[in-house]
């Protein structure tokens, strides 16, 4: 697999747990909140790339996640979906077959993550089981799954909780 963004590893914005896959966040009153991926940080323009071979399912700006592309691909006898979110741009079109490292979008501030600092720039990742899936962590599952462990945990872990180790 092909990291979605350039580099021998990923950097969580801010190296921070809350912006990892799981119940890593807490609402206002303290109860567990899901987020649904990882945000990797990267620099406002930066080139985005097809973790692996597959289509282009879709393409849109909307909501929260503003612009974003969804690809579907082949892991392991599954067709999973990596979705982008808060591009800047895409160069890719619904329908499109992809290659595996080929570029199909830039990283950008859009959605929810308008307005935020430059120092905040991140690519929102998911890997989906399910192409449009609803609220919370259901269809869809840690992008280390896919992604693999080393990149991130040895790098970027270190100092999160021990149960990642």
């Amino acid at each position: 697999m092909n990291l979605p963004v350039d580099g021998n590893y990923l950097i969580i914005r801010n190296k921070s747990f809350n912006n990892t896959f799981g119940n890593v966040r807490t609402d206002v009153s303290g109860n567990p909140k899901p987020h649904q991926g990882w945000d990797i940080a990267s620099p406002f323009g930066s080139p985005v790339y097809a973790i692996a071979n597959g289509v282009i399912e879709f393409v849109k700006d909307a909501g929260d996640y503003g612009k974003q592309i969804c690809l579907s691909f082949e892991f392991k006898g599954k067709t999973l979906y990596a979705f982008y979110a808060h591009l800047q741009s895409f160069y890719v079109q619904m329908g499109q077959q992809v290659k595996e490292g080929e570029k199909i979008g830039v990283v950008g501030q859009t959605g929810n993550a308008a307005g935020q600092h430059h120092a905040q720039c991140h690519l929102h990742f998911e890997v989906r089981t399910k192409l449009n899936p609803g609220a919370g962590l259901s269809d869809r599952t840690d992008p280390i799954v896919v992604l693999g462990a080393g990149p991130v945990i040895d790098l970027i872990f270190a100092d999160f909780p021990k149960i990642l180790k």
